[in-house]
């Protein structure tokens, strides 16, 4: 999952909503995948799974992932 995280509509302590200056936002990915590429003109984004997970008698166990995407951003 991608997320766009706009950091400039905030509240305070007590509630009240402020405006943070401009700067502080992010883009979070959630994963997995925790691999993201995307390209310099914003058409195609490469996505890649870098860990998969077994289980191994009752545990889990990591390991390496094989999983590749190609994404196209455009309409």
């Amino acid at each position: 999952m991608i997320v766009g995280d706009d950091a400039k509509a905030d509240y305070d302590a007590a509630g009240n909503a402020v405006v943070n200056p401009t700067g502080n936002d992010a883009v979070l990915i959630v994963g997995p995948p925790t691999n993201l590429a995307i390209s310099p003109n914003g058409s195609i984004a490469l996505v890649a799974d870098p860990i998969t997970v077994t289980q191994e008698n009752v545990a889990n166990k990591a390991g390496p992932g094989t999983s590749r995407l190609r994404c196209s951003l455009t309409t």
